[in-house]
């Protein structure tokens, strides 16, 4: 298997901006209430989710290492 060189600011750089994107895209005043309605859910019932953030930021950091074997 041949060795790969990762450029490590960039997959984290990659997953900062993934979830700054992220933040906004859902955010209520882009798509964060229409995104709730859709799924039938109010958007207090899904404040705090600071584990599930984690996850997505560690999901994250995961795609763009994966990326950067793939570019």
């Amino acid at each position: 298997m041949p060795e790969v060189d990762v450029h490590w600011l960039a997959v984290v750089v990659a997953a900062v901006v993934n979830m700054v994107v992220g933040s906004f895209w859902y955010s209520k005043g882009v798509f964060g209430k229409e995104w709730a309605r859709l799924t039938g859910r109010k958007l207090e019932e899904m404040s705090g989710g600071g584990s599930g953030y984690g996850v997505a930021a560690v999901g994250a950091l995961l795609q763009a290492w994966v990326l950067a074997h793939f570019v």
